[in-house]
């Protein structure tokens, strides 16, 4: 009664509901959504879409993204990001704005038992971004464990069932999922990582502005080596 149920049954039924949410499948959805009918599905789609987005700004304390934020513009850590099957892409664009406005980033896969060496370069000056939604990944939750545990600090992008990460994460920003669809939207994943790279800009300032020129340099030289080497 403390915790808000009737009884114990009640309590019991809502735990079951919670977990069936948190371990849904595309194939488990797709009857349910199906049944939906909608004479007009791209106008239904949109509009729950701006629905997470507003949900997503309800979920998220501006302290969460702000301690990412923070993380990321620390240039004494080293930055390797991670992400599940269907998050990977996730990871892999943030990690590649990361490399424009920082040095000292990577992505990386989950780490095996025959990787130890990967394994030993973690210690307390590197920073772990993972990325993992509901059907949670194991070897994304144990990487991140084992990383824990050698010092390195943790930020997690996940939904709002939570994913183990969540209880070694030193900051953690929610992204409802739930679509007229049976797979979860990444819409508000998007959008959050796209948000902390806007204030990684900014937070960094002219030291990414300086990093960003040295780049285009670097890709001009480049260019203009290859077309020397095609004309001869």
């Amino acid at each position: 009664r403390r915790l808000g149920f009737e009884s114990y049954p009640a309590f019991q039924k809502a735990l079951i509901a919670e977990v069936d949410e948190r371990m849904n499948s595309p194939l488990s959805m797709f009857d349910k959504v199906n049944r939906s009918v909608s004479t007009d599905r791209f106008g239904q789609y949109l509009e729950g879409c701006a629905d997470l987005l507003r949900r997503a700004g309800e979920l998220n304390p501006a302290s969460e993204y702000d301690r990412i934020v923070e993380a990321l513009a620390d240039s004494d850590y080293r930055v390797s990001v991670l992400g599940g099957r269907y998050s990977r892409y996730l990871a892999g664009y943030l990690n590649q704005h990361l490399s424009v406005l920082r040095a000292n980033t990577r992505m990386i896969d989950p780490i095996g038992k025959e990787e130890p060496h990967i394994l030993e370069g973690f210690g307390r000056r590197d920073l772990l971004v993972v990325f993992d939604y509901r059907r949670y990944q194991a070897d994304v939750i144990r990487t991140a464990e084992l990383v824990r545990k050698r010092g390195a600090r943790v930020c997690l992008f996940t939904d709002p069932w939570r994913s183990p990460v969540a209880r070694m994460a030193d900051a953690t920003l929610l992204a409802p999922v739930e679509s007229p669809s049976p797979f979860d939207s990444t819409l508000v994943g998007m959008a959050q990582l796209e948000a902390v790279v806007a204030g990684l800009t900014a937070a960094l300032g002219a030291a990414a502005e300086t990093r960003m020129a040295a780049l285009e340099r670097l890709a001009t030289d480049l260019q203009a080596d290859r077309d020397g080497s095609s004309d001869d």
